[in-house]
């Protein structure tokens, strides 16, 4: 039941409940039939969330919003030459952090563990360790394997933000491209940048 609330020589009704209401739903979340319904509700909401018609069934030829983890990266490598079309920035975003921490395993494999087998010869001239060595394949295989995957997909980050493909040369602009092309391939999706789609 509500109560008067005075202030100021105003009177407000405060919608706040009676203490005995307060009692009352604090003895239903004490129920264990109460909160079994409220989780089977949470469970089935996660459920129709996780399989909503909007994340699932996208054409690859459309951007994927509010990509996963996994749909990202399966993108990447199934549109693998695609420069056509447009790409979400989760699709972007999941991908620079999966190639980052790659390049992170691949830099301590090569650097870490060459390093231990590294020797100094007779000129003092250090000679590093044969790890050295398969980290830096690894590092080249991982490159090649991926740049042309990478051009794609920031071409298509760049249609979906209403921008040409080519403007991802603007990085090559020396001390500020990098940061111009940072900032273009994170701002938002344009709806103009349906344009580009195949």
């Amino acid at each position: 039941m509500p109560h008067t609330v005075r202030r100021t020589g105003d009177i407000h009704t405060c919608p706040c409940p009676s203490p005995g209401v307060a009692r009352a739903k604090d003895d239903r979340r004490n129920d264990p039939t109460a909160t079994l319904t409220r989780t089977r509700s949470i469970r089935t909401h996660l459920e129709e969330l996780m399989t909503t018609p909007a994340t699932t069934d996208v054409p690859l030829s459309q951007p994927l919003y509010g990509a996963s983890f996994g749909q990202s990266i399966s993108r990447f490598f199934t549109k693998y030459a695609t420069f056509t079309g447009r790409a979400s920035r989760s699709e972007f975003w999941w991908w620079f952090l999966v190639n980052a921490i790659v390049g992170i395993i691949i830099y301590g494999i090569t650097y870490g563990i060459g390093i231990s087998g590294a020797v100094v010869d007779d000129q003092g001239v250090l000679v590093l360790g044969p790890a050295y060595w398969i980290g830096l394949v690894l590092a080249i295989a991982w490159g090649l394997g991926t740049i042309v995957p990478w051009l794609a997909l920031c071409w298509r980050r760049l249609h979906d933000t209403n921008r040409p493909g080519p403007f991802y040369f603007l990085g090559l602009i020396p001390f500020v491209g990098g940061i111009i092309l940072i900032i273009f391939l994170a701002l938002p999706t344009d709806p103009a940048g349906a344009r580009f789609d195949a």
